[in-house]
């Protein structure tokens, strides 16, 4: 869940409603993107290995064996089975 809200927070910005003025250009309500800008390796890995889990329970759901499993994964995400 924590996964979800961050990728959640990092697709839909939400206000800061903060204005930011420069000569005569005025931007009211910009974008909050604090956890975008707080992105890191260990984030977006971490990211990927909770997808992959997720997708490794509906391949199993839907009757793919334990042992092939990995293979889909390969198909969908690009990383080859260890």
């Amino acid at each position: 869940m924590r996964i979800k809200a961050l990728r959640n927070s990092i697709v839909h910005f939400s206000s800061s409603h903060t204005t930011f003025e420069h000569e005569n250009f005025v931007v009211r309500g910009l974008a909050d993107t604090t956890d975008y800008d707080e992105l890191s390796f260990e984030k977006a890995r971490s990211a990927l290995f909770a997808a992959e889990g997720v997708i490794g329970e509906v391949f199993l759901l839907a009757g793919v064996a334990p042992e092939n499993v990995p293979h889909m994964l390969h198909g969908w995400a690009g990383r080859p089975p260890v």
